[in-house]
């Protein structure tokens, strides 16, 4: 986006740190919906409310992994304590497409 063409409320849409905020969003909803039919045990949806993004952190995981899908749940992984269910069930693709979405 040319940034003086583009309107303040539109530009913050498409900023790095909404785009983290929004995989968040969907990693929590996702895990809370998991929890609810006893799929995994109760705790990560409310773990992942309360994980501060670090736009800084996730970039230095993805110089290794040249992938923001797999240096955000690597990040998430290092910050939350039941990790294991973190992610279970979705491809990449799906927080992709559905952050864009949203977005």
């Amino acid at each position: 986006m040319i940034e003086r063409y583009t309107p303040k409320e539109i530009g913050e849409i498409w900023k790095e740190e909404n785009k983290y905020k929004r995989f968040l969003e969907i990693e929590s909803i996702f895990s809370e919906a998991l929890e609810k039919f006893n799929i995994i045990e109760k705790g990560l949806s409310k773990e992942l409310k309360n994980v501060k993004i670090s736009i800084e952190e996730i970039k230095k995981i993805e110089e290794k992994t040249h992938h923001d899908v797999v240096a955000f749940i690597q990040y998430l992984s290092n910050n939350v304590k039941n990790s294991k269910y973190l992610h279970l069930g979705l491809t990449s693709s799906d927080i992709l497409d559905t952050t864009l979405a949203v977005r």
